[in-house]
């Protein structure tokens, strides 16, 4: 037998798929190696992001801007070659 799609708790209506890989997902502040990467910080910089980015990608890049737009903030940047040998 095969079941296929989310399991719903049907007394609550939550959705245990969903819940479970939310919970896969989340990655420990601790564990990021902030080490190896770049800060940004602007304003006091409370707020911390961590953001895996390449350089190369446009999206990335796209992303750069909203950044831009945002006070109060230290963003740790952890380089990733998204793109392959051209990044």
């Amino acid at each position: 037998m095969l079941f296929v799609g989310p399991a719903i708790e049907v007394a609550s209506g939550e959705n245990l798929t969903h819940a479970r890989q939310d919970e896969l997902a989340r990655l420990e502040w601790k564990n990021l190696p902030l080490g190896d990467g770049l800060v940004w910080k602007k304003g006091k910089g409370e707020r911390h992001l961590a953001v895996f980015t390449d350089p190369s990608c446009p999206y990335c890049k796209h992303l750069e801007e909203e950044f831009a737009k945002l006070d109060n903030v230290t963003i740790h940047y952890l380089l990733v070659s998204f793109l392959g040998s051209s990044s």
